[in-house]
């Protein structure tokens, strides 16, 4: 196995493009932040990118957009156990890494071990996302209408999204401020839907990444957020149904990540006809 560092979004898109349209659902991530990189909708501190080839083809990938962690693309143990001692020659302070389950477990493993230049380092898990793709869309009969996010409610988007990341624990580099500018983009570009009932929104749902595949382009949703007063009354569900039939109707195949240890979010998804395809772990690494 042969770990390559990628100089640039750009080229790393390029490079692995085969590998992607391979494992479309996860390296969607990988794809739709590489993307945003090349094309300057997003920047980060710094950013870096990997590919794991065997016999020249790329077998599995990796990016860390700083001050975010490390996200690795489906590979089997041996490109993971790769990839782990080439990262650990070059940062030491990687704050956590997230993906497939046994290419996480291999990829720590490698990272962590006794004589690794990290040194002795404590690994704890974190959330556990299931992969949800849609398959037969099926509209939940709740109170209430779609409609897009307009710009005099970014306010409004951005309390609710800092809100999200803070109950999900989800990790948010930017500040509200930061928040704020990023969301107006989407509300411009239509990836806003939120859920009104009686002339009060109560629920959002996104687009936050699109990747182009083989038979259709991937539309990965995200974030869902329901304020707390309207809760398990369905419209989380419904804006989420809403905005997956949107895509839908464009072209698209549609995906999300979802807690897998947070029983009512799953079943609303599955009971709207998304289906379970892959799991993935975050692990976070303890500073030395």
């Amino acid at each position: 196995m042969d770990v390559e560092l990628i100089d640039g979004a750009r080229a790393f898109l390029d490079a692995s493009l085969a590998y992607r349209a391979n494992e479309p659902l996860l390296t969607n991530v990988l794809g739709s932040v590489a993307g945003a990189v090349a094309t300057g909708r997003r920047r980060y501190d710094a950013h870096w990118w990997w590919v794991v080839r065997q016999g020249g083809a790329v077998v599995g990938a990796a990016m860390r957009t700083a001050p975010h962690g490390l996200v690795l693309g489906p590979m089997d143990d041996d490109g993971a156990d790769a990839l782990g001692r080439a990262v650990a020659e070059l940062y030491r302070e990687v704050p956590w890494v997230d993906g497939p389950v046994a290419a996480n477990e291999a990829f720590r493993a490698a990272y962590l071990r006794p004589a690794s230049p990290v040194g002795p380092r404590r690994s704890r898990r974190g959330r556990r996302s299931l992969v949800y793709e849609v398959t037969t869309l099926v509209a939940p009969e709740v109170p209430g209408v779609a409609r897009r996010a307009t710009r005099a409610e970014l306010d409004l988007v951005t309390r609710w999204v800092v809100a999200f990341h803070r109950e999900t624990g989800l990790a948010i580099a930017d500040s509200p401020g930061e928040t704020r500018v990023q969301f107006a983009r989407r509300v411009d570009e239509d990836d806003l839907l939120l859920w009104e009932v009686d002339g009060q929104a109560v629920a959002l749902a996104g687009v936050v990444g699109v990747t182009d595949a083989p038979a259709a382009p991937l539309s990965r949703l995200g974030p869902v957020y329901t304020v707390p007063r309207a809760r398990r009354r369905g419209y989380g569900a419904a804006v989420t149904a809403a905005l997956a039939a949107r895509e839908l109707d464009r072209g698209r195949r549609v995906m999300l990540y979802a807690d897998a240890d947070y029983a009512p979010s799953n079943a609303a998804y599955l009971k709207i006809g998304f289906v379970a395809r892959a799991e993935t772990q975050a692990v976070w690494l303890d500073p030395r």
